[in-house]
């Protein structure tokens, strides 16, 4: 597997200085979101209605962006220091590399580099990525210092991807809905644990369907989908090049099921996974890797109890290899500029060769 160690060299060693960008809050939002911070007196969490609505703007190479925004995060590590994370939307005529929603999330929270490598790989192996740019962020013209401009997994996406005409679906918030039902669509709790063996897995329930026009019928299926999980519903090329990534990142975290997000195809029926939220962690053999995944999503164990240990280590291992078929520098298409300091592609290298073990 030489040859796919250099082709990770070469994504984290070939890069550019990370853009400059400041990030401006309007001052009586800046005194709203303080106000707000505070009337949730240390609560650890926040509603989908909390500290929302604000105005601002971000300036990049002297232009003004005119925007809206929410803080980003359900946690409060994203809004507990100065160092904030926010969801924005940008005003109608303006777009800034070719979006108009995106997240400002600290470059750490994230795990900069690793995010960065799991939407290169999602782009090769042709899951659908999101545009990733790391930067360097001023608020109020205070250093802020590393972000990931990251954008959000909205239908805006499906255009640069070449999927218009599909829809992204999703699960519910398993912890939110644990606490309240306030922010969701679902009228009977979601919180549904099946404990077996010391081993716990969660029910999925519907949740959302994006764009929301004409969407009814995907309504439907993504309800059968999910209250009858089969192998059958699932396009099975994209959902082993997802596997592969959480394979060589480690991060099982991806597999959980208000993190992971599908596409439906409606001319073909299937749906496929998208990969993003990186966690690393090192892989485990095969036989725990799968375990692990099923604890962790009841869809997804339901999906994987039709495929057999050797079936997924071979399809896993082939989708590893595709990584290192090409010139990678084919693939820097991203309209990106990265700055990664200090990388350490042993992390890379030691969960690769166990996948080669597999």
């Amino acid at each position: 597997m030489k040859i796919l160690f250099s082709f990770i060299l070469l994504f984290l060693l070939n890069t550019a200085s990370a853009i400059d960008l400041i990030f401006l809050l309007n001052p009586k939002s800046q005194a709203k979101l303080d106000a707000d911070i505070l009337s949730l007196k240390g609560r650890n969490f926040r509603y989908d209605d909390e500290l929302t609505k604000y105005k601002g703007a971000v300036v990049f190479n002297d232009q003004i962006y005119p925007l809206k925004f929410d803080i980003h995060g359900d946690l409060n590590s994203h809004w507990r220091t100065k160092r904030r994370s926010f969801a924005v939307s940008l005003d109608e005529k303006y777009s800034l590399f070719g979006m108009r929603n995106f997240s400002l999330i600290r470059y750490e929270d994230k795990y900069g580099h690793y995010e960065v490598f799991g939407q290169y790989a999602s782009k090769k192996l042709g899951l659908l990525y999101r545009k990733i740019i790391p930067i360097n962020l001023k608020i109020n013209y205070d250093n802020a210092g590393k972000y990931i401009l990251y954008e959000k997994i909205i239908p805006d996406a499906l255009e640069h991807n070449g999927l218009s005409g599909s829809y992204i679906v999703s699960q519910n918030n398993v912890w939110k809905s644990a606490i309240s039902r306030r922010d969701s669509i679902i009228k009977v709790p979601y919180i549904n644990r099946k404990i077996s063996d010391g081993e716990s897995t969660l029910n999925p329930v519907l949740y959302k369907v994006r764009p929301k026009i004409n969407s009814s019928h995907v309504m439907k299926k993504w309800k059968k989908a999910l209250r009858d999980p089969s192998f059958a519903l699932i396009d099975k090329d994209s959902f082993y090049s997802f596997l592969a990534i959480v394979a060589m990142t480690g991060s099982i975290h991806s597999t959980l099921p208000d993190n992971l997000r599908w596409i439906y195809r409606p001319w073909s029926g299937m749906f496929s996974p998208i990969y993003y939220d990186t966690i690393p962690r090192t892989t485990k053999n095969i036989k725990e890797f799968k375990v692990e995944i099923s604890r962790m999503n009841y869809f997804l164990k339901k999906i994987l109890d039709d495929v057999s240990l050797g079936e997924l280590s071979t399809n896993i291992k082939k989708k590893v290899k595709t990584l290192s078929s090409n010139d990678f520098n084919k693939w820097l298409e991203f309209p990106f500029y990265k700055q990664l300091e200090g990388v350490d592609t042993k992390f890379f290298q030691m969960n690769i060769k166990t996948i080669e073990k597999w």
